[in-house]
């Protein structure tokens, strides 16, 4: 049970000091600003008077995976989006506890 814990927390702990390299986010931040900027051009002979309304729905929709990976790169916090890390501490104290109980 111990070895379990110890590993679970050296899990968290490698996920906390990994971040994604910033020259990689950078990059993906230019070339979405890069692509949203020039889809409309690429939908206008197509779709006609309906290219304002597909260009927006594309950037939402990729806008919307780039905030929700910028969310899950640091899932410990205080955010409303990160992990219950409180509810976790009651529980492992809970098991811990029941754990040197059984043991006595």
């Amino acid at each position: 049970k111990i070895h379990a814990f110890v590993e679970a927390y050296m899990g968290a702990d490698q996920i906390v000091k990994t971040p994604l390299p910033f020259p990689y986010v950078q990059m993906l931040n230019a070339l979405l600003f890069a692509y949203v900027y020039t889809v409309p051009f690429t939908f206008a002979k197509r779709f006609g008077w309906m290219t304002p309304f597909l260009a927006c729905l594309v950037t939402f929709a990729l806008l919307g995976i780039m905030k929700t990976a910028a969310e899950i790169d640091q899932p410990f916090g205080v955010d409303d989006n990160d992990l219950p890390l409180e509810s976790f501490g009651r529980q492992v104290a809970s098991d811990s506890y029941a754990i040197l109980r059984a043991r006595d």
